[in-house]
């Protein structure tokens, strides 16, 4: 009919906001949970685990050439470049 309109309300690509979904299990799981437990982190925010690990790397790349140097017990000091773990 001529007075008949349609609005489009999906939302255009600029406006859908990007996700990527991951799943951990067994081992990988395990792992995520002790580094929550030894950072403070609640379970239920087993993804903020995730983004400080994605802050090390960044730091890494920004301000380390790729590499973090760390000091052990003894006073060795230990470079790791962050592309080889």
């Amino acid at each position: 009919m001529a007075g008949d309109t349609t609005q489009n309300t999906s939302a255009t690509p600029a406006e859908e906001q990007e996700r990527f979904d991951i799943s951990f299990g067994n081992g990988a799981l395990k792992k995520l949970k002790g580094l929550a437990v030894y950072l403070g982190v609640s379970e239920e925010k087993l993804g903020d685990v995730l983004v400080k690990g994605m802050k090390v790397i960044e730091v890494a790349k920004d301000y380390g050439d790729g590499k973090i140097c760390l000091e052990d017990k003894d006073g060795k000091k230990i470079v790791i470049s962050v592309k080889d773990l």
